[in-house]
């Protein structure tokens, strides 16, 4: 779902893993290794004709920022993978060269915003 849909991309630095039990039941686990001090994770627990079981742990709300971007892509009109773009500008100088990409929606124009944790003043400093 994240990595198909272009929900991936509203919430960076997350993994995404769908451990299927059967019968359309089965567990999606969020796992975010870099989040500041400890880990982020949720774990979504699925069953047909049930609601889903939600457990989650560590200071991003990870599975709030996955229902934040489901909503955002069903309010587009779940636009598919190929609705995305990326684009990359280097700059180089005589040490080093520094990668800038962007994300975009339909056309280059309409950026993806960051997610709020990757704005968070403790976020950016490494």
């Amino acid at each position: 779902m994240l990595r198909h849909s272009g929900l991936g991309l509203h919430v960076p630095d997350c993994l995404a893993q769908r451990v299927p039990d059967g019968h359309g039941s089965g567990t999606l686990w969020l796992h975010a290794p870099e989040t500041g001090p400890g880990h982020s994770i949720a774990a979504a627990g699925f069953a047909p004709g049930h609601t889903p079981n939600i457990l989650r742990n560590g200071p991003r709300g990870l599975w709030e920022e996955v229902e934040a971007a489901w909503r955002w892509w069903d309010g587009q009109g779940r636009p598919t993978v190929h609705d995305f773009g990326l684009a990359a500008t280097v700059t180089t100088t005589a040490d080093a060269a520094v990668v800038e990409q962007l994300a975009w929606y339909r056309a280059r124009d309409h950026p993806l915003t960051p997610a709020v944790h990757d704005r968070h003043p403790a976020r950016t400093a490494r």
